[in-house]
């Protein structure tokens, strides 16, 4: 199953485990240590802002869509798809897994 499929049929994210982020941000960049992998991630001010209001709970991505645009000018035409694909690039990074609600 793809990462697409395992969110679109559970609708939910969070962080795994016990990961312990870090950060550091400078206007429109965040640097991001998670000391449990080791890694070291260039991220954007959203991203960021998606990993704090998520916890190891499952969070759903409507949510986090509200989230973003509580913080964030967004265009609401595209919101779904940039949460989607915000997500799906965290999920790459290892940052967040899809979860059941």
């Amino acid at each position: 199953m793809s990462l697409s499929t395992a969110s679109e049929q559970s609708g939910a994210w969070r962080r795994p485990g016990p990961a312990v982020l870090h950060y550091r941000q400078w206007q429109d960049e965040v640097v991001l240590f998670n000391e449990v992998s080791g890694a070291t991630h260039l991220l954007t001010p959203e991203a960021l802002v998606v990993l704090q209001h998520m916890g190891a709970a499952p969070t759903p991505e409507a949510a986090l869509a509200a989230v973003l645009r509580e913080h964030f000018e967004v265009d609401d035409a595209t919101l779904t798809h940039d949460v989607a694909e915000l997500l799906e690039q965290l999920s790459c990074l290892n940052l967040i897994e899809p979860c059941l609600l």
